[in-house]
């Protein structure tokens, strides 16, 4: 799309990328998370009057695999109990857990919910576990976590206090509960379960209510680790960093004990004309953990250098709805975006092919008289092959 300026002097183009193709999904999935590798999506889209539970194919963008499994129904009636789905995606992306809480029937007998994990490959069961009903709260189980390779699994509650179960999945039994007695929940759960970050080694949680889960000590303890309400969160490789975002548009970097504050992004989705309300949403750091991307409600993606604390460029082009997740490519040259209309939007990274990609749009790069009036204090040197 073209138009003028206010002026009438200078004309300016926008492009609308997929919000006009077919490619443009009309139907926004409750909840979409990519692989550690951006290859496989897993996300829960409504469908034929019921949540269904979606693995994609990043590179085709094609549906590989749908459970049948049991899902809520789609604008159910008054009279039922209320129901939500919860997912979570392995991060190698080989598995998939999946299940259904509802709130107490009338009778006052609180659900018992069934989680199922699901080998992607195969398309079958990997694992069924049964957990205890918890008669002091609504739903009992607000999110699920799996670790690197699905050996175990872990289910939060948000009840009076919160606890957090680990599961062992081969052998199908609890391991143990880490809880926080004399703490109150606040704020509201998150549509196909609550957001959670699971340090890589599997030691250590961390929730959207800003609840720190040791794990290994059994020790649950709530810190301030945004300027707002925490709305995504991201560990690094290598046990070096957690990046925390919230509902202000601030991102915080912490050590990956999540003790020592190590500074705060200045210029975020916060700070963005293109985001309304400046949320972040979605934090992923590269495999080098050299670069964080950071994404947010108003379809903004930034790329981050992590030592320095300084934004990598400008803003990347995205089909501007909500980025509910990012992944890097195994080689860190290519970043993958899930929005919630967009399925999957890609990003070369790679600086030679971006180089070349300016040199064919710009036709051709500076000429000796150009460098000298632009750049005087620098030798010249050729930037785009003739």
């Amino acid at each position: 799309m073209r138009y003028l300026n206010q002026g009438g002097m200078i004309v300016r183009t926008l492009s609308l990328g997929r919000a006009t193709t077919s490619q443009w999904d009309t139907k926004q999935p409750d909840k979409a998370t990519l692989s550690q590798d951006g290859r496989t999506l897993a996300r829960l889209r409504p469908a034929d009057g019921a949540e269904r539970l979606q693995i994609l194919d990043t590179r085709t963008g094609r549906v590989v695999f749908e459970p049948t499994t049991e899902h809520c129904p789609v604008g159910g009636r008054q009279d039922t109990p209320e129901c939500a789905d919860l997912m979570a995606l392995s991060p190698d992306g080989r598995y998939v857990a999946s299940g259904v809480v509802r709130e107490a029937d009338q009778s006052g007998t609180p659900s018992r919910p069934r989680l199922t994990v699901w080998d992607i490959a195969t398309h079958r069961p990997y694992a069924t576990i049964t957990l205890r009903p918890k008669p002091a709260d609504i739903f009992g189980l607000t999110g699920l976590a799996l670790d690197a390779h699905a050996r175990t699994l872990l289910a939060y509650r948000d009840t009076t206090p919160p606890s957090v179960e680990v599961w062992d999945l081969h052998r199908k039994e609890l391991i143990t509960s880490v809880r926080r007695d004399q703490y109150t929940l606040t704020g509201p759960t998150t549509e196909g379960g609550m957001d959670m970050a699971l340090r890589p080694d599997g030691r250590m949680l961390v929730t959207q209510p800003g609840l720190v889960v040791d794990i290994a000590s059994r020790r649950m303890e709530p810190r301030e680790l945004g300027e707002g309400m925490i709305s995504a969160a991201a560990f690094g490789p290598h046990r070096t960093y957690l990046a925390v975002g919230d509902d202000l548009g601030r991102v915080t970097l912490w050590d990956s004990a999540a003790r020592n504050r190590l500074g705060v992004l200045t210029g975020t989705t916060a700070d963005s004309e293109a985001a309304e309300s400046g949320e972040v949403t979605a934090l992923a750091f590269s495999h080098d953990g050299s670069t964080l991307a950071v994404g947010g409600d108003g379809g903004t993606v930034q790329l981050w250098d992590v030592a320095s604390r300084r934004l990598l460029g400008s803003a990347l082009p995205t089909p501007g709805d909500l980025v509910g997740s990012l992944a890097f490519s195994t080689d860190d040259t290519t970043l993958y975006a899930a929005g919630a209309h967009v399925p999957v939007q890609t990003y070369s990274l790679n600086p030679d092919l971006l180089a070349r990609q300016v040199c064919r749009r710009a036709g051709s790069g500076l000429s000796a008289r150009a460098w000298k009036t632009y750049l005087p204090d620098v030798p010249y040197r050729r930037t785009c092959p003739r």
